[in-house]
């Protein structure tokens, strides 16, 4: 299956060795590696290599990240994605977390890895992550371009005592049609919307687990006991 690829999509593979872009041969989307936009910030952040998940083995966003050490010299906790967008547009971002089987560095709480994610001026969304990992986190939002700016940003944040290091494996932004229930609803309510789940549940068992729609590259989970309907 091909993807239907519209202007404005913008995808970043987050801590790639790759100078130059690439396109994904399961998908056709092309992803931007992210190695130009910190490699003025020295020690502030760090790459690593994962193993991916095995449903998603041949995905490479997946095999790596960026992950940021805290500057206790500096005190610089926040560190932020400028993703490029018109005014008066709505956009989906969403943003993967997979470390796979454990931590790559020490944390809090053993076994557990926090901080958050902070989209523009919306309150941050707390990601707390449990290992071994059984599948990658999804965050996405459903958000609009503030008056008077031409970007969005998406901000990993280690402000708090309990908080440790974040990382990101990957983050996408997709334009919205104006026509689409969750921009009505934006429209409506002056809220940004978050994805809390989506499901096929019509799903048959030979369709992959995670399927992205054609349009706006949303992920769906499959979702196949229906016995609870029953």
């Amino acid at each position: 299956m091909k993807f239907i690829l519209h202007p404005g999509f913008l995808s970043i593979d987050c801590g790639s060795p790759d100078a130059t872009n690439y396109t994904d041969p399961s998908t056709q989307i092309q992803w931007t590696p992210d190695a130009s936009l910190w490699a003025d910030i020295g020690g502030w952040s760090a790459t690593a290599v994962v193993s991916p998940p095995t449903s998603m083995k041949d995905q490479k966003q997946y095999t790596t990240l960026r992950y940021f050490p805290q500057n206790k010299v500096l005190n610089h906790s926040k560190f932020c994605y400028n993703l490029p967008a018109v005014e008066g547009s709505y956009y989906l971002i969403r943003a993967t977390f997979w470390l796979g089987l454990t931590s790559l560095y020490k944390t809090h709480v053993s076994g557990q890895i926090r901080f958050r994610v902070i989209v523009d001026t919306y309150e941050g969304v707390e990601v707390i992550i449990n290992f071994p990992q059984s599948n990658p986190w999804f965050e996405e939002m459903y958000i609009p371009a503030q008056s008077g700016r031409s970007s969005v940003s998406v901000c990993l944040s280690a402000a708090s005592d309990s908080s440790d290091m974040p990382f990101i494996n990957s983050l996408e932004l997709r334009p919205l049609p104006s026509t689409m229930k969750p921009v009505e609803m934006i429209k409506n309510t002056n809220y940004a919307l978050r994805t809390v789940w989506r499901e096929d549940s019509g799903a048959y068992s030979d369709v992959p687990p995670i399927l992205r729609s054609v349009i706006i590259d949303e992920i769906i989970h499959e979702f196949k006991n229906l016995g609870r309907f029953k």
